[in-house]
């Protein structure tokens, strides 16, 4: 399979090893403009809530959300990246 159908998801389960490390270096180089925090305030989550963050990636939201549905509530992760589980 060529690098550029790697790359782009063509005929791939999960995005490769090296494409999810340069996201994640992005992101953390380069960070929203828009602050997560108040982007994640915006979708009305309240304690005790339960949640599943599909395609977490490198959790940029597990954080935020945790905190708003503290203890009585739970977040889960789900990726098929194996990289982006770890980062969370």
């Amino acid at each position: 399979m060529s690098l550029k159908k790697r790359i782009f998801g063509y005929h791939v389960d999960r995005m490769p090893d090296i494409a999810f490390w340069a996201m994640s270096l992005t992101y953390r180089i380069f960070p929203d403009h828009h602050p997560i925090a108040e982007r994640v305030a915006g979708f009305g989550i309240e304690k005790g809530a339960v949640l599943v963050d599909y395609g977490c990636g490198p959790a940029r939201y597990i954080a935020d959300f945790s905190r708003l549905v503290v203890d009585q509530g739970k977040v889960y992760a789900a990726d098929v990246q194996e990289l982006a589980l770890k980062a969370v």
